[in-house]
């Protein structure tokens, strides 16, 4: 359990475990993996709710490197400029973009209607954001910084 606006760190002290093996924490609400090969490589963040139950974090564990690579974005072209918001080559454009902070927030949503988008962020702050593209099943996730 945490309250709302706390700070979580998540870090591994791997004790007899073979020197290949790698430990990777996934994040479902944000749909990331993080190595956590060393004391070093940890995973931060400030709960934006309540955390009270199970089923966001999971451990993995692989001799491999994880491929990350996610099938619905392998055209899709996104970056930030100027507060704007630039989204290319969308296969589907019946979908949603949704923009959250670092701290697991939803900042921004909103409908996409085209195969090329740029979407006005002015109101939100400078920072590194991370977008979410649903596009029908599909979802496409990119951390970004916005200038």
């Amino acid at each position: 359990m945490a309250p709302q606006n706390t700070a979580i760190e998540i870090s591994t002290i791997a004790k007899n475990l073979h020197t290949d093996l790698k430990i990777y924490l996934e994040d479902k609400k944000f749909g990331t993996f993080t190595l956590l090969d060393n004391s070093e490589n940890t995973y931060k963040f400030t709960t934006d709710e309540n955390v009270n139950g199970s089923g966001r974090f999971f451990l993995h564990t692989s001799s491999e490197i994880l491929n990350t690579t996610q099938e619905a974005g392998n055209d899709v072209i996104l970056y930030a400029s100027n507060k704007k918001i630039y989204i290319k080559n969308l296969s589907i454009i019946d979908g949603f973009i949704t923009i959250y902070n670092l701290q697991g927030k939803e900042v921004f949503k909103n409908k996409l209607i085209k195969k090329d988008t740029e979407i006005d962020v002015k109101n939100l702050s400078e920072g590194v954001y991370i977008i979410n593209l649903q596009q029908g099943s599909s979802i496409f996730k990119k951390k970004i910084s916005i200038h």
